[in-house]
């Protein structure tokens, strides 16, 4: 049991690497948003103006960022707005937010605080109480003002969360001059969140799949209710079932039990040769 339960803990860093980290890119209009969107991305993939209200929609790639895969997406700009369209894209944003596992939460800190600013550090600090992950970043590092750090950061020191100050100038072709910055410095963060530094990715024993991380908890389950039936000096066939249970759940790991909505799963997800 002690040894599935360690096998388990490895899920964090097995789904960070194999199946993504629902990420968010999120932050009030013209804040740069788009602009680390495609630097992480690699290329132009979102359009990059001084005008506010550019993304009305989320957009969504895969990326790698150091040994992490993210499932990115840049969301409109949070605002209140007239614009039907746009209110859309803002309400798509918020959703977003919601689901993600991990934000990126972008701040202008050249300038002094909005409105905006405001709502969605109140968002970020009941989020962060909850758990979620959340990386504060200040953009325009070449114009940040100190005395605003302290503003834009404000669970820092409560959570034991960093904040990253970011340039995301465009050069000529309109990719990001300080890509390879920006991706080293947010992998060195989101590493640190998700992946376990005491675990070899080439040699230990992780976890990789949703599926086999159910596995290994149905199996710890089954476990623990029979040694609740050896404890309450229960009969040993009813503990023999708690143990074929165990088996069972743990054969859907290994691969030695091929029960009958497994294969429906296999069929509904994979082309099996004909």
């Amino acid at each position: 049991q002690q040894e599935l339960q360690g096998l388990a803990q490895t899920y964090r860093t097995g789904h960070a690497i194999a199946e993504g980290i629902p990420t968010v890119i999120v932050g009030r209009p013209n804040v740069g948003k788009s602009a680390l969107y495609n630097a992480l991305v690699g290329r132009d993939a979102a359009i990059v103006t001084d005008i506010a209200g550019t993304t009305r929609d989320v957009l969504s790639e895969t990326v790698t960022l150091g040994r992490v895969t993210l499932r990115l997406s840049d969301t409109a700009g949070l605002r209140d707005t007239s614009d039907v369209v746009e209110q859309i894209g803002v309400e798509r944003a918020k959703t977003a937010l919601d689901e993600a596992e991990l934000v990126l939460a972008l701040f202008d800190s050249s300038t002094p605080p909005t409105q905006e600013d405001v709502d969605l550090l109140d968002t970020l600090t009941t989020m962060s109480q909850n758990g979620k992950n959340v990386v504060y970043i200040l953009t325009k590092q070449d114009l940040i003002q100190p005395e605003h750090i302290p503003f834009f950061t404000p669970d820092v020191t409560k959570f034991g969360l960093g904040y990253v100050a970011l340039s995301t100038k465009l050069d000529k072709s309109g990719f990001d001059e300080n890509a390879l910055t920006v991706t080293e410095t947010l992998a060195a963060v989101v590493e640190q969140m998700f992946i376990d530094g005491d675990l070899d990715t080439g040699e230990s024993a992780i976890v990789f799949s949703a599926r086999q991380y159910a596995s290994i908890v149905n199996t710890v389950s089954a476990l623990e209710t029979a040694l609740t039936t050896l404890q309450y000096d229960l009969p040993y066939d009813i503990c023999a079932e708690d143990l074929r249970a165990s088996l069972a759940a743990l054969g859907d790991l290994s691969g030695h039990v091929v029960r009958e909505d497994v294969i429906s799963e296999i069929f509904s997800k994979f082309c099996v040769g004909k």
